[in-house]
């Protein structure tokens, strides 16, 4: 799993979060750092954290999208996804999961990646 958030508390703590359940986990704390990392560790999962629906998050997600294959989740961190954006099809984005995340939220979005990838590797 990769975390990108601009605030590093928020991103180690998402880290630390997602690790309890076992996934290996990097964090970026901008976009240039992102791609950088997805270059080398090509997570199967990628939670964006927006404070807004900005380009720079969106063309990341749509750089990830073409970097990484049509296999990588990307999922939008979001405290108020906007309803006159609507759904998600004209996004780069699966889904989108409201902040602040709770640990039901990560273990949700846990078990869906597990059925939607079961040849995933957790960390026991």
């Amino acid at each position: 799993m990769l975390i990108v958030d601009s605030l590093w508390d928020s991103a180690v703590g998402l880290e630390r979060l997602a690790d309890s359940f076992g996934w290996d986990v990097r964090t970026a704390n901008s976009a240039g750092e992102a791609q950088r990392a997805a270059a080398t560790f090509h997570p199967q999962l990628v939670m964006i954290s927006m404070a807004s629906v900005e380009e720079l998050w969106l063309a990341l997600a749509q750089r990830l999208r073409g970097d990484l294959g049509g296999d990588v989740q990307l999922v939008a961190l979001s405290t108020a996804w906007p309803a006159s954006l609507g759904n998600l099809k004209p996004y780069p984005f699966d889904e989108v999961l409201q902040k602040p995340l709770h640990l039901s939220d990560v273990q949700a979005l846990s078990d869906r990646m597990r059925r939607r990838m079961p040849e995933l590797v957790f960390n026991p």
